[in-house]
């Protein structure tokens, strides 16, 4: 297998991507084989809250099924008897969201008491797959890192479980705590896939806001809004940063309004619209990549691949690469490719991301070899951060090492500056 899979590297062009997914390897390793510490009995004594809060709110639930439409041995699982239920009061139950039931709750009990319910259920289970991942050996969570998914872009995937889904609880995120005298250190690119657009499309407005250090989301609003960026009020400023960063893969209007409502925002189909076509005259690179990746035909590539029986073949495939080379190809299907527009926009920005974050693990996790570092490690990694554990009395050194090893893998890449945050924390509330 070994010169089979040599000379499909060569021909796919992914000797450097190959480097790189190696150079990351041991890093990655380490954030398995390392584990999450968690405060076993808080976690413990949060889980045994939360499951007797879920028995509570269920008797009340069923109570409330029989007495709103004398459903008994009510199941909260049971998709017919809510649909039942709900039914019955003209609510419609082919997409039975949260925000559905939140509206429907205003006037019907049972409505509101099935939300808590979902609420309160997705914490428990969320809680009792921490517990049941705690490893007795070292009381620690170790997850799996994945990264041959749907979406294919080379960005790792946590499970078993999951920890790169923390919910935004600061009671549950605050169960992650460093142990004595230990420290985390959350390291973040700010702003990176607009960074990577930036460079990809070499658009001169995105790209010298960036050069110059300027705020592109106030930047966008200024373009809405007709206002000086001095002027910039913080409601528009988040207009900007939703136009930036949905605009950027080709949402639509009513994706824009969607979102804007969800953030507390009213946007009007009209200011929808026309902020959509602030953000494209402002960044007219942008649009021309955009027109480039809707059409298949203009990025088909030559993938090589082999079989027992026939050997090497090659197929002219839809395809797109990130800055390392990575390569994502999609089948024809009738003749057409199967490839969607967000994912020819997607995958190349999103996948340049995962190419720097790795490079910046392989510079981290070399650095700490070179300095004999044993009790550092690298515990974690959510696509765009990464986490360290290491010793109070060494934060200030590690900090600086971050900092010079993620700004290093991004110049590897990309030829617009990354900035990266850095915070200390006893725990991850």
């Amino acid at each position: 297998l070994y010169p089979v899979f040599t000379e499909l590297l060569n021909r796919n062009k992914l000797e450097q991507v190959f480097e790189l997914e190696m150079g990351a390897l041991p890093a990655v390793t380490e954030c398995e084989v390392s584990g999450m510490p968690i405060n076993i009995p808080t976690l413990n004594a949060t889980f045994h809250k939360q499951q007797e809060t879920q028995a509570e709110i269920f008797t009340k639930l069923k109570r409330e099924a029989w007495n709103c439409a004398g459903v008994g041995n009510f199941n909260p699982y049971n998709t017919q008897q809510i649909n039942s239920i709900l039914g019955r009061y003209r609510i419609p139950t082919h997409n039975l969201t949260d925000e559905l039931l939140a509206n429907a709750g205003q006037e019907l009990p049972f409505a509101k008491l099935l939300l808590s319910y979902r609420q309160v259920h997705r914490d428990f289970t969320l809680l009792r797959s921490w517990l049941d991942a705690v490893h007795p050996a070292d009381s620690r969570i170790h997850t799996t890192y994945v990264q041959l998914l749907p979406n294919a872009t080379g960005r790792l995937s946590s499970r078993s479980p999951s920890l790169q889904q923390l919910p935004h609880n600061t009671e549950y995120r605050g169960l992650f705590e460093a142990p004595a005298d230990n420290v985390f250190i959350d390291a973040d690119y700010a702003a990176i896939e607009l960074r990577i657009a930036a460079s990809r499309t070499q658009d001169e407005n995105m790209r010298s806001t960036f050069m110059n250090g300027h705020d592109l989301h106030k930047l966008t609003a200024a373009a809405f809004t007709g206002k000086s960026i001095d002027l910039i009020t913080p409601e528009e400023r988040n207009l900007g940063k939703l136009a930036n960063f949905k605009l950027l893969y080709g949402s639509s209007t009513k994706t824009l309004m969607e979102f804007a409502s969800l953030q507390g925002s009213q946007l009007t189909q009209t200011k929808a619209m026309g902020l959509r076509s602030a953000f494209f005259r402002k960044y007219p690179a942008v649009k021309a990549y955009h027109r480039n990746k809707c059409d298949a035909k203009k990025n088909k590539v030559d993938f090589h691949f082999h079989t027992a029986e026939a050997g090497f073949q090659k197929m002219t495939l839809t395809g797109v690469r990130t800055a390392s080379g990575r390569l994502r190809v999609w089948p024809d299907y009738n003749g057409s490719s199967c490839a969607s527009f967000n994912e020819l926009a997607n995958t190349p920005i999103q996948g340049t991301g995962a190419d720097i974050l790795k490079r910046a693990m392989a510079l981290i996790y070399k650095a700490l070899l070179d300095k004999d570092w044993n009790d550092v490690r690298i515990i974690n990694n959510i696509h765009d951060q990464l986490t360290i554990e290491a010793p109070k009395v060494k934060e200030d050194e590690i900090r600086s090492m971050l900092q010079t090893a993620m700004e290093t893998a991004g110049k590897e890449f990309i030829d617009v500056p990354l900035v990266v945050d850095i915070d200390i924390c006893q725990s991850l509330s």
